[in-house]
């Protein structure tokens, strides 16, 4: 259940064992045999190899002679389910699987991790709440949470960090064949949380619905932040600067203004549609996007001296991302500069028979705007 990927020993998903050997390489079908069946278990067949294990043999004699300890059909078989309960719970999300550290860095924390983390708990939680990043990972949650307690005591903890998430295990534990970690409880008031002796859940917070915000009426004005540019020539509003709800050519946006260092910067939404691809599957989701981020003019071009933003190049940011600005050209106009950052991102277009078909690419992905005093 963490974000690396995972290996199984064959046969661990059913009981295999060779007999407590610490290495069956040279040990031959004696040792390593596996019944698919679950028919039969390998279990205190004998001592495994001196060479490596005799030192051990005292300990291991009275184990391997215990008939109680040999697993039986029954045992197998609930090994298997409880298995495959495990793969499906991963297979569940993509926030198990984030596949980048980039991600990991940006939405996995350990709540309680510390000198006073409780003894014998971990805890995982995965952030992927809606207008907080760039990227929904998995459009069904805003978040998950792993806990595992190796104690054998239930543990009842609050996660203070947590409260007022909407946590409940996950459907695949809720309807699995483990009756234990059933009784994992969350309370999303305080964040208590409760987990069985020697459990591993998963707990997930469902998406909540987004809705646009309704378009204020030709009476109301929205509030600026800051006292915003004048409107174009035009007469058209200009949505990158003014902030509030707009409409334009049909299209919901959303802009919102504060003071960054010497000058103002705009952040503008966008009502649309994002494409995501998880579980093998593209699903696209309508919500609120970043479009673009905008600095109004009250900086002079000298003052963006050194700043990439202000000055046509291309280059390479810290994190590795590729970057290009262009100025004071027909697509920026003139006394300003646009950038665009070199992205992956899913496309679409139609097939011959009208059907939408995506697919991934990567191209220049516009960000900002530049305008100079």
């Amino acid at each position: 259940l963490g974000q690396s990927p995972s290996f199984w020993h064959a046969g661990t998903e059913i009981l295999r064992s060779k007999s407590l050997d610490r290495d069956s390489y040279n040990s031959g079908d004696h040792f390593n045999a596996m019944d698919w069946s679950l028919g039969s278990n390998s279990f205190g067949t004998g001592l495994p190899v001196k060479d490596k294990n005799g030192e051990k043999w005292p300990i291991m004699k009275p184990l391997l002679e215990d008939p109680a300890l040999k697993p039986d059909t029954a045992a197998m078989e609930e090994s298997l389910a409880q298995s495959l309960d495990l793969l499906r719970l991963r297979k569940s999300t993509p926030l198990l699987t984030l596949g980048s550290a980039d991600l990991v860095k940006e939405r996995v924390t350990f709540p309680g991790a510390g000198k006073d983390q409780v003894p014998g708990l971990v805890l995982m939680a995965v952030d992927d709440r809606a207008g907080k990043f760039s990227v929904d990972v998995d459009e069904k949650l805003d978040g998950a949470l792993v806990a595992i307690n190796a104690t054998p005591e239930a543990i009842t903890t609050k996660v203070p960090e947590l409260a007022g998430r909407q946590f409940s295990l996950s459907p695949v534990q809720a309807d699995g064949l483990d009756d234990v970690v059933k009784s994992t409880k969350w309370s999303a008031a305080d964040g208590t949380l409760t987990v069985p002796a020697r459990t591993a859940a998963v707990l997930v917070e469902k998406a909540a619905a987004v809705q646009p915000t309704p378009t204020p009426t030709a009476t109301t004005k929205p509030t600026a932040t800051v006292k915003p540019t004048p409107k174009p020539t035009s007469g058209q509003t200009d949505l990158y600067s003014t902030p509030g709800y707009h409409n334009v050519n049909g299209r919901q946006w959303f802009t919102t203004c504060e003071p960054y260092s010497q000058t103002v910067r705009c952040r503008t939404s966008i009502w649309a549609t994002q494409v995501t691809y998880s579980n093998g599957a593209y699903h696209p989701r309508t919500a609120w996007y970043f479009n673009n981020m905008t600095y109004l003019p009250y900086m002079k071009r000298s003052q963006w001296v050194g700043n990439p933003l202000g000055q046509p190049g291309q280059w390479t940011a810290t994190d590795g991302r590729r970057w290009r600005t262009e100025c004071d050209t027909p697509v920026t106009g003139g006394n300003g500069c646009r950038s665009w950052v070199w992205a992956g991102h899913i496309a679409s277009t139609l097939d011959a028979s009208g059907n939408r078909v995506y697919y991934r690419t990567q191209s220049w992905v516009f960000n900002n705007i530049v305008r100079f005093k």
